[in-house]
């Protein structure tokens, strides 16, 4: 699946014109880099068509709650996709109903975010 590692599915995907399961827009968010976070946090995802307006603004939302856990917790990025984001991806992944929409998604983040141990050590 191309895109998949470097968080680029979702964006493959819509610029092919095929349809993006939910999990795959979180795929940007468990996988992407750290500047490419940052921007999506502070500029949103650029795309030509309005498609999925929905998911773009969880997707940003979603990047902005990540930035602020790893500096609450005075964490990385990357530790937040290893502990909490990529293993919320593989569960969206093994979901039996894997579409269930940007609120259930941002719903689940979010309290997978919170229970995120911020105190525990390297």
């Amino acid at each position: 699946m191309r895109g998949l590692s470097s968080g680029h599915y979702a964006r493959c995907l819509d610029d092919e014109g095929r349809p993006v399961p939910d999990w795959a827009w979180l795929n940007l968010l468990a996988r992407g880099e750290d500047a490419e976070i940052r921007s999506i946090a502070t500029s949103g995802i650029r795309r030509r068509a309005p498609r999925d307006s929905a998911w773009r603004q969880a997707v940003v939302f979603l990047a902005q709650e990540v930035l602020s856990e790893a500096a609450r917790g005075g964490r990385t990025v990357a530790e937040l996709q290893r502990s909490t984001l990529v293993p919320l991806e593989l569960a969206l992944i093994g979901q039996a109903s894997p579409d269930q929409g940007p609120a259930r998604v941002v719903g689940a983040a979010l309290t997978a975010l919170a229970e995120h141990p911020t105190n525990w050590s390297s």
